[in-house]
C-alpha cells in the first residue's frame, strides 16, 4: 500500500469503470414477440441503437458468484435456494439489533446484495452496498438473429412438431461501472452501528465480496449460457479506492474517451488496467489480508467512538 488511509473515517468504497469487449453473447434478452427473442438496446445521445447489458442483470452474475464463496450454512433460506425474495429463515437473533441487522449479520448475501420485506408489524428494508450501472455498448456493436429449431415428439399421437425460433446474439464493447460500498458490511443501518466488533469476520466477508467481485467480470455469467457462453475478448478500466469522505468521487463514464486519465486526475488512488491479468493484479492489492484487517479495525475504532 503506497497511500495513507485516513485513521478518523470509515469510508471505503471500491469502485471499477471500464470497458469489457464479448463476443457471440446473449446475456439479456429483453422481450419475446412471436418466436423472436429480442435483445435488450437503448438509443444513445449520438441517436445511435446501442447493445445494453443491464444492472440487473450484471447484479445477478455477481450474485451467483458471491453465493459459491460461502458454504450454505452460512445463508437465510432462500438465500441458499438463490431465491431473490431474501427473507428465509435465520440461525438467530442477536439482542439490540434491528429485524434489518439482525439479517445483515447472518446472511452475508443478504447483506451485500440488499432486501425489502414488507410486513405489517416489522417491515425489513437494506438498500445495497453493490451498485451496477447497465453496460452501454460502444457505437460498433453488432447484433445478429440465428435461426433455432428443436424437435418436440408427441408418443400418442405418433407424430412430432418442430419448433423454430430466432434469437440474437451479440458482439460488443460494453462500458461499465459497479461501486461496492465495503463499509457497510455487517452494518446495522437503523442502529448506525456494526452487528459485530470481530475484525476477523468482517475482513473476512470483505474479502468474499471484493473475490466475488473480480469473478463478475472474468467470469460474466448470465442467460443462454448452454449455447452461448461469450467469449471474453478484452477488458481495461480504472479501479477507484475511496477511504475518507474528504476524497472526491467521480462517476465519468467510460464512454469518454478520457475516462481513465479524468479518474486518476480527480481520486487519490485509482490504479489502471488493460487486460485480465492486470485486472486480476490490481484487485489482488485489496485482498491482502493486513489490508482488509485495517480497514475493518480503522472502521470498528472510528464507530465506536462517536
Amino acid at each position: 500500500m503506497n497511500r495513507a488511509i485516513k485513521p478518523n473515517d470509515r469510508k471505503w468504497n471500491l469502485n471499477i469503470t471500464g470497458k469489457i469487449s464479448l463476443m457471440a453473447e446473449a446475456l439479456n434478452n429483453e422481450e419475446t414477440i412471436g418466436n423472436y427473442a429480442k435483445s435488450r438496446t437503448i438509443v444513445g445521445m449520438d441517436g445511435e441503437l446501442r447493445n445494453v447489458i443491464s444492472g440487473a442483470s450484471l447484479r445477478h452474475n455477481y450474485q451467483l458468484h458471491l453465493k459459491s464463496q460461502f458454504s450454505p450454512d452460512e445463508l437465510c433460506g432462500t438465500c441458499r435456494l438463490f431465491d431473490p425474495m431474501k427473507n428465509g429463515a435465520l440461525s438467530g437473533e442477536i439482542k439490540g439489533l434491528s429485524a434489518s441487522g439482525n439479517r445483515t449479520h447472518h446472511c452475508p448475501v443478504c447483506d451485500i446484495m440488499g432486501f425489502m420485506n414488507p410486513d405489517k408489524t416489522n417491515s425489513q428494508k437494506r438498500s445495497s452496498p453493490l451498485l451496477m450501472a447497465d453496460a452501454i455498448s460502444d457505437t460498433d456493436g453488432t447484433r445478429q438473429a440465428f435461426t433455432r429449431n428443436r424437435v418436440d415428439t408427441h408418443p400418442e399421437k405418433e407424430d412430432s412438431t418442430m419448433m423454430i425460433w430466432q434469437e440474437e446474439v451479440r458482439t460488443s464493447t460494453y462500458n461499465f461501472a459497479a461501486q461496492l460500498d465495503l463499509s457497510r458490511l455487517f452494518f446495522d443501518d437503523e442502529n448506525l452501528k456494526y452487528t459485530t466488533n470481530d475484525v476477523d469476520k468482517i475482513a473476512e466477508r470483505a474479502g468474499k465480496a471484493i473475490r466475488a467481485y473480480i469473478q463478475a467480470f472474468l467470469d460474466i455469467t448470465g442467460a443462454k449460457m448452454a449455447a452461448h457462453m461469450p467469449h471474453l475478448i478484452g477488458i481495461e478500466g480504472v479501479v477507484t479506492e475511496i477511504t475518507d469522505g474528504s476524497q472526491v468521487a467521480t462517476k465519468y463514464s467510460a464512454l469518454n474517451e478520457d475516462y481513465i486519465a479524468v479518474h486518476q486526475a480527480v481520486e487519490n488512488y485509482a490504479p489502471e488496467f488493460q487486460s485480465a491479468a492486470e485486472f486480476q493484479h490490481v484487485m489482488a492489492e485489496f485482498l491482502d489480508e493486513a489490508y482488509l484487517k485495517e480497514m475493518a479495525a480503522r472502521n470498528l475504532r472510528y464507530l465506536n467512538q462517536l
